[in-house]
Parts: structure tokens; C-alpha cells; sequence
């Protein structure tokens, strides 16, 4: 991504998206695509979807999701339902309990903390579902403590579950 202007991304022999490495990156056309490029990698989430007051919610696992989407109507009828959240480590926030509103942000159980020098590389366990963040290095937890963690909602993408194809309004 840094040695190039333009960047396509291919899958068995097939153009999957080209374009700018940020625009890739920012704005992925499939879970393909936004799973090849970053590392760590984009977080994916199965998740069922519903509309309340207007906005849609997401829940995964029994985790519902503090986050409300605008245009519910729309997105709710591509995907019928159901679809897989993604979420880039960047955009995911960890803190230690008390810390985060607890209206947009869901209970977690830390992992692991790799430490990196200025950057840490977090995994969090959210109800079987495995999310990692990246935050600066001043956050300190160890394994198994609890936190709250909350995604930064103009960072979500949905991809539709049967063809990983992006969901756009």
C-alpha cells in the first residue's frame, strides 16, 4: 500500500477492486478486499439486524450493539436481516470499566495486550466473538480483566451475508 498510487486486489485470477491503496482501505467493495489489506486485520462479526425508532440496531451473539445506523429501511432490505459487521482495530475503542458511556459501549473480557512501543495491539472477547483494537500505549489491562469496548459508528461497514458484497445506500 505504500509503494503505489494504484492497487488492485484480485481472487483466484478474478479484479476484485482497483483503485488508490486509501480508497481500498477506507472503502472496500467485499469482505475480500477488506480483509486482505491492513494489518491487523478488519474485525468481522456475524450479526442480525433490526429497526428501532427509525435506526437500525445490531445485535451479535446476544450482544446488541449500541450503535444506530441511519437510512434503516434501506440497508435492512438488502440484507434481510442478517449481516457481517466490519469493523477496522483503529476504530474500536477499549477502556477499562467506568470509562466509556456505557449507552455506546458493551462489556468485553481482555485477551491479550501486545504491547508494540507506542501502539497497543488489544484482543478482546465479546460473548465468543473475538475483536482486536489498536490504541495507544498508555491503556494498561492484563488477561482476563474487564472492560467495555465500543465501535466508532461512521467506521462500520455491513457486508451482505451470501455474497460478501458491501451494503451501500
Amino acid at each position: 500500500m505504500t509503494l503505489s498510487d494504484r492497487v488492485v486486489v484480485m481472487r483466484d485470477g478474478l479484479v476484485q477492486q482497483a483503485g488508490p491503496p486509501l480508497e481500498l482501505y477506507d472503502d472496500p467493495d467485499n469482505i475480500f478486499v477488506a480483509g486482505f489489506l491492513g494489518n491487523p486485520t478488519m474485525n468481522f462479526l456475524s450479526c442480525s439486524a433490526s429497526q428501532e425508532n427509525g435506526q437500525l440496531i445490531l445485535s451479535t451473539n446476544g450482544t446488541r450493539w449500541p450503535v444506530a445506523l441511519d437510512q434503516a429501511d434501506a440497508i435492512l432490505a438488502q440484507i434481510q436481516g442478517k449481516a457481517t459487521l466490519g469493523i477496522r482495530p483503529e476504530d474500536v475503542t477499549v477502556a477499562l470499566p467506568g470509562q466509556l458511556d456505557e449507552e455506546r459501549s458493551v462489556p468485553c473480557t481482555i485477551e491479550v495486550v501486545e504491547h508494540m512501543g507506542s501502539l497497543n495491539i488489544i484482543y478482546a472477547n465479546i460473548d465468543g466473538n473475538r475483536v482486536i483494537a489498536t490504541m495507544e500505549s498508555a491503556f494498561s489491562a492484563g488477561s482476563g480483566d474487564p472492560a467495555r469496548i465500543a465501535f466508532d459508528p461512521d467506521k462500520i461497514r455491513l457486508f451482505n451475508v451470501d455474497t460478501e458484497e458491501r451494503i451501500r445506500v
